[in-house]
């Protein structure tokens, strides 16, 4: 009788070995990371190396995608509004009616002078949009005006000079192909298939790291084992691949047309390219000060059944994502601390937890600026700061961790079973 038994050998790790692991691993995982609609490429590079660093920032940008629920929209002009691809001309808190616009100006009480005449009611509906972004068409704001990124409260609908491209089968598509009305709409946007395909690879990646993490290196090393810091980022990719297929990427943001928009022209301002029209409502209230409201009066939508179902999905993958890793070192190691030194796992810990920390203080931030938005009308430099003194407080853990896993690559050599 005999047996097969298959021995591990191992051979000194190289530079090239450690690199390898880190790209693979690591790296490439943040390169599955979902873009905002128009955001140009310093920004995307800024939230990848942000996302390297605390991989659960990139979650919470997956399930913002998959939380818009884009993919069920009943048109390209509905799919870009909940992709939030779509932006209006907007007044500033400097903004002031003309002589020629309202004579209320001497009507005014004196202790209101000093006051602003935008109101601060309604602002749940859009938020700035920095020019730095990519805007199709041509886009100059006069002074006291601004562009206003919509949000899926507001309803839109196409110019009537343009016909609206609504949702076909793959055989209607095949059909209309070669004959397509030049008329229809049809706004640029893509699948981001490379992405996708990245998100699917490092999903391999992961699980085959995780398989060869088993046996020696869980043995020496416990919950410290390199093999499974790579959970988290394998979180990322899966979420990411997911809001992949419920939203799209577009790569610029489109401009709608509105009142205040004719308001803004006629002030000097020139707008070219405009993909539709905001539904408004008469609003013939006079321009005294708090009542003038910055994108006009719209009219507001309602959220479907499958945007309500697609956020609570996103907050499921959210808490999963919170407490996978925890289940991997419980089920691999049953925390078991094995031979593994007290600095490497101290190290390796307060990485996970300080980027689950970042994550949540990502969500906290978000919510607290959203809400004060809301109220002001402007974003608060404040908790921007707080933001990014968040982010300093916790690199050292981030970079340390990637020090002592490299570290323990070395140590550990690489291994395979002959």
């Amino acid at each position: 009788m005999s047996l097969n038994v298959r021995e591990l050998v191992c051979v000194p790790t190289t530079w090239t070995d450690i690199a390898i692991f880190l790209l693979t691993n690591y790296a490439a995982h943040a390169l599955s990371l979902k873009s905002s609609s128009g955001e140009p490429a310093l920004s995307a590079g800024f939230f990848g190396i942000l996302a390297l660093l605390y991989p659960f920032t990139g979650i919470w940008r997956g399930c913002q995608g998959i939380s818009c629920a884009a993919i069920f929209a009943n048109n390209v002009l509905d799919q870009a509004l909940r992709a939030r691809a779509l932006c209006v001309v907007g007044r500033t808190a400097t903004w002031a009616p003309t002589v020629e616009e309202t004579e209320v100006l001497c009507k005014r009480p004196k202790q209101a002078k000093s006051e602003p005449y935008i109101s601060t009611k309604s602002l749940d509906a859009f938020t700035r949009t920095p020019l730095y972004y990519n805007i199709f068409g041509r886009c100059q704001l006069p002074a006291g005006y601004q562009l206003y990124r919509l949000r899926p409260r507001c309803q839109v609908r196409p110019r009537q000079e343009a016909k609206i491209e609504r949702k076909r089968s793959w055989r209607q598509r095949i059909i209309i192909a070669v004959t397509r009305d030049p008329d229809i709409l049809a706004l640029a946007n893509s699948r981001s298939v490379p992405k996708l395909a990245i998100a699917v690879m490092q999903l391999v990646f992961s699980c085959a790291t995780l398989y060869k993490a088993r046996g020696s290196q869980l043995q020496t090393y416990g919950y410290a084992s390199f093999g499974l810091t790579v959970v988290p980022y394998a979180a990322m990719s899966l979420v990411n691949l997911i809001a992949g297929f419920f939203s799209p990427d577009f790569d610029y943001l489109y401009l709608v047309h509105s009142k205040v928009m004719e308001e803004a022209e006629a002030r000097g301002g020139y707008f070219e390219g405009t993909v539709g029209e905001l539904v408004e409502e008469e609003d013939n209230s006079e321009p005294i000060r708090g009542s003038v409201r910055p994108i006009g009066a719209f009219c507001a939508r309602q959220s479907t059944v499958w945007e309500y179902r697609c956020c609570c999905l996103a907050t499921i993958l959210v808490t999963v994502a919170f407490i996978l890793p925890y289940i991997a070192l419980a089920g691999f190691t049953r925390f078991q601390a094995q031979q593994s030194s007290l600095p490497q796992r101290v190290w390796i810990i307060s990485w996970l937890v300080s980027g689950q920390t970042v994550g949540i203080m990502w969500i906290g931030f978000a919510i607290i600026s959203d809400w004060y938005t809301k109220r002001t009308g402007r974003r608060s430099a404040l908790i921007v700061s707080f933001q990014v003194v968040s982010w300093g407080l916790f690199l050292a853990p981030a970079i340390g961790g990637f020090v002592y896993v490299c570290k323990m690559i070395k140590e550990f050599g690489n291994c395979v079973q002959v």
